[in-house]
């Protein structure tokens, strides 16, 4: 055994060990050096894929309260797992930098507490505090920006500098924070996704090594961290960008290899528009421990879990192929859904990990693992249609968000983009699924089943109102020949109801798991809402709805097709004849697995409610960075007719034309390329 390796203090293992298959070494491990019978593991943990089988659980962006949290922790070697991380970011109260933690930051009691539900199920638990990127939690504290790679200029990065000596002082300072307080065996530092590493330098005429730069600091870093006794990671991206840094790391730093959707061969990196890089092969050719990075990726109300499995089994085919040494599960971002969702979805993953099944699991093994784990943590056995119904509600999850944010859209916006992908005969399938599935919770109900009640109720919402509108629009020419809108009125009235009161019972919920001082975007969502349909009820019932804003409003859609993997961002930019212009800004398309697939294609319905009430002239979108869209039919609706819009011209390096298609941006990238394009290919449309 390589005990160079091996985490501190476990060289006696090494000794124990001899003789044992190399696959099974970092499981007994974990067994001899926490002081565990091997008979609590037996069963689980020697049939693990890799000899490290993680979880992580994002608290920077979603803190939960302490109890919340200790309750996710509990069980969890019970599925097979053996570390457990905290990206922690500012949600932990650093005793020497108090104004980097946050208001509810955890306390080094509340840590030593996870720590020990942990130890006794043999998990090491471990933080991520990001030591490049992602340091906005640092640098945007007062008396901290001075750590940033955008100090003096006014504009933070949310970088912290590797050019200043004094920012290895702080980061020891924060590391020290944790591993004086919290024993274990690893700390995770980032480095993912730093572009304006170096920029301080640059800006002052400095020439930059970039590769030596992040090679370096990798390596400070992690003599700072061996110091403390930790083995250090790091995640694996900015490797893509400096390929040269791979052969100038220390080889004893373990990387985190991330991707977040299914792949039949290698991981295709989104930054490279999908491009298939063998991140991980390239680091065993040269001796680095590699942990591969699923995700069960939940800010969705309830995202779609078969992909999500997908994502996981691919990391493990790959992975074993790979010689891959672990797997770390993560969860991240301020979701939707609450934390035992996630703990219930890492349990059935877990579990489906150490069957004999793995990788090879079919649908039906996912669904009796879901059912089974639903109810051992709901105390409910009568809830397998339930879990059928939620596996076929994340397949029809809400598409069309803005820069993935879905509460900012107009609702005319939603109901435009969503028309074409969600299944009507579904929803009215599953309409009442409140009252046919979970009538037969214990009481007092089970938190999951409570989350899962919320968050089943927000898609449910969200498409009425996607519908409602379309449905207006549709009507209000039949109305305007005589008919009556009282009853549309009534409806949106009801519906106006029903949101918000679904608002403020979610924020309760919200309020039990979390910080009411933290509110989740839902109840002014459904606040919003509410008011907004009420406004549109009032107007129904005072004047023809010939005469309603939302159908003497001009919106602009269009048909964007897309043959290759792809997260396509555009910028559409509308013109009137006297000059005046309103543009999209940056608008991704899509983000969900099944669009960065190579075998699948996808058409997307994108909508602009525009702000005059006239006609423009011209349409031009351009597409600047590494994604390929096709441009299909550009029209703008207005008072119940639509305007066809023709292609006029269309340019750029990328150009494709495909009968009434125009093809914009590159289908290939290499790992030099970054996400942005300098120039963009663009098409314009003009009224015909």
């Amino acid at each position: 055994m390589d005990t160079s390796r091996a985490p501190a203090g476990s060289s006696a293992v090494a000794e124990e060990a001899r003789g044992i298959p190399n696959c099974l070494l970092g499981c007994v491990a974990t067994v001899v050096q926490d002081g565990f019978s091997s008979n609590h593991v037996e069963v689980n943990m020697l049939n693990r894929p890799f000899p490290i089988l993680g979880f992580q659980i994002d608290v920077g962006r979603r803190l939960e309260r302490p109890a919340t949290l200790y309750r996710a922790l509990e069980g969890m070697s019970d599925a097979g797992y053996n570390v457990c991380m905290l990206y922690l970011e500012d949600a932990y109260a650093y005793p020497r930098h108090p104004r980097i933690g946050r208001p509810n930051a955890y306390s080094v009691a509340a840590m030593q507490e996870a720590h020990a539900i942990c130890e006794r199920q043999g998990i090491d638990l471990f933080p991520c505090i990001p030591a490049l990127g992602h340091c906005s939690y640092i640098t945007q504290k007062d008396g901290y920006a001075k750590y940033d790679e955008g100090r003096d200029t006014g504009q933070l990065t949310g970088t912290v500098s590797p050019s200043f000596p004094e920012t290895y002082e702080l980061l020891t300072e924060l590391f020290e924070d944790w591993c004086n307080y919290i024993p274990g065996s690893y700390l995770h530092v980032g480095l993912d996704e730093s572009p304006a590493m170096g920029r301080w330098a640059e800006q002052r005429g400095r020439e930059v090594d970039h590769t030596r730069m992040f090679a370096d600091h990798c390596n400070r870093l992690n003599s700072i961290v061996k110091g403390l006794g930790r083995r250090m990671l790091v995640w694996g991206d900015m490797f893509y960008y400096y390929p040269g840094a791979i052969e100038l790391i220390d080889k004893d730093i373990i990387v985190v290899d991330w991707y977040y959707y299914s792949f039949p061969v290698t991981p295709r990196v989104e930054a490279f528009n999908f491009t298939d890089i063998d991140l991980t092969g390239q680091f065993k050719s040269v001796g680095v421990e590699v942990w591969g990075a699923p995700s069960i990726w939940p800010n969705l109300p309830i995202g779609d879990i078969a992909d999500r499995w997908q994502n996981v089994a691919d990391w493990t085919r790959y992975g074993r192929e790979r010689g891959m040494d672990g797997l770390l599960i993560t969860d991240w971002e301020n979701s939707w859904g609450f934390c035992e969702m996630s703990a219930w979805l890492f349990r059935t993953f877990g579990k489906l990990l150490i069957s004999e099944a793995s990788e090879k699991s079919t649908r039906e093994e996912l669904t009796r693992q879901l059912r089974e784990e639903l109810a051992t943590r709901t105390g409910a056995p009568n809830l397998a249609e339930l879990v059928d119904d939620l596996l076929a509600l994340g397949n029809h999850h809400l598409t069309g968000r803005a820069d993935r944010t879905f509460f900012s859209m107009p609702l005319a916006s939603v109901a435009v983009a969503n028309r074409e992908t969600v299944c009507r005969e579904h929803w009215n399938a599953v309409s009442e699924i409140d009252a046919l599935h979970l009538p037969a919770r214990p009481a007092p109900k089970a938190n999951l089943l409570r989350e899962l009640e919320r968050s089943r109720r927000m898609i449910e919402l969200a498409w009425k109102q996607g519908a409602l509108v379309p449905e207006f629009a549709r009507r209000v020419v039949a109305v305007a020949r005589g008919g009556d809108d009282s009853s549309l009125a009534a409806e949106m009235r009801r519906l106006a109801d029903e949101t918000e009161a679904f608002g403020a019972a979610y924020q309760t919920l919200w309020d039990e798991e979390r910080y009411g001082d933290e509110d989740h975007p839902t109840r002014p969502w459904g606040e919003r809402s509410a008011r907004e349909l009420r406004e549109w009820a009032d107007v129904l019932e005072m004047r023809p709805a010939t005469e309603h804003p939302l159908c003497d409003q001009p919106r602009l859609e269009a048909i964007f097709h897309c043959k290759h993997p792809s997260l396509p961002v555009a910028v559409t930019t509308v013109r009137w004849e006297d000059g005046g212009t309103q543009a999209t800004g940056r608008a991704m398309i899509n983000f969900a697995s099944a669009y960065a697939c190579p075998d699948k294609e996808w058409t997307e319905y994108p909508c602009l409610v525009l702000e005059r009430r006239e006609l423009p002239s011209e349409i031009v979108i351009e597409v600047n960075n590494y994604g390929q869209i096709g441009i299909g039919e550009v029209c703008v609706v207005w008072r119940g007719q639509r305007h066809i819009y023709r292609r006029v011209s269309a340019e750029g390096a990328s150009v494709e034309i495909e009968g009434d298609i125009a093809w914009l941006g590159p289908v290939g990238a290499t790992p030099a390329d970054p996400t942005t394009r300098p120039d963009a290919d663009r098409a314009v449309y003009r009224l015909i």
